[in-house]
């Protein structure tokens, strides 16, 4: 009788430690089944992040490649508008000069003709390449500062033909006044555009990205 209760409480510590044994390897695994998930989870936001950040590094090389390539072909129709420029200011003031009787044989319209000759060389070789600064802007959609330019120029522009008025300049002041206006064209365009500010320069965020690429 001893042994049968020996034998049965045996069975029922056997069974008992089964029992316990099981729950702890299903507590296991769905323990690692949890992490595994919590891994992948995990993996997947990382790689979503870091492909994120490359696509934006991407994104900024490509724009700093463009901005490069703009600011060389500006500087190339700067020098193209400069020579353009100074060549057919240089034939057309060279009229008055060499073959007068051309437009006129009066000889006091050609004394006129002559004297206004160096403001208009002056004013066509700042021409072409403000033309191109100022495309350039337009292109980059600064119509704000091309607004700002203009009433500048335009206001400034008024105030000397005033001035020559009063001051009775003459024919060549006015022509020395559009000379004036040309250049104040080109050198407020060129000063926005090699700014920091410029739509061609490299932004503070390429180079935020850039330095944590690195």
């Amino acid at each position: 009788m001893c042994s049968l209760k020996f034998a049965v409480l045996q069975v029922g510590s056997v069974i008992a430690l089964v029992k316990v044994t099981y729950d702890l390897a299903c507590q296991i695994r769905l323990r690692g089944v949890d992490g595994a998930c919590r891994d992948i989870v995990s993996t997947d936001w990382w790689n979503e992040k870091a492909l994120r950040r490359l696509t934006q590094n991407r994104e900024a090389a490509r724009k700093r490649r463009l901005r490069k390539k703009a600011r060389r072909l500006l500087k190339q129709l700067l020098y193209i508008g400069v020579v353009v420029g100074t060549v057919v200011g240089a034939l057309a003031i060279a009229i008055p000069w060499l073959c007068p009787g051309v437009f006129t044989a009066d000889a006091g319209i050609i004394s006129q003709m002559r004297a206004t000759t160096l403001p208009f060389l002056v004013s066509m070789i700042s021409c072409p390449p403000s033309l191109s600064l100022e495309g350039t802007l337009l292109a980059g959609r600064d119509f704000g500062f091309l607004s700002f330019s203009m009433t500048v120029c335009f206001i400034g522009g008024t105030a000397l033909l005033l001035a020559c008025k009063v001051l009775n300049w003459g024919l060549a002041g006015s022509w020395w006044t559009l000379a004036a206006f040309q250049w104040a064209r080109f050198l407020l365009a060129a000063l926005r555009l090699y700014s920091p500010s410029s739509c061609l320069a490299d932004k503070d965020s390429d180079t935020t990205l850039r330095a944590k690429t690195a």
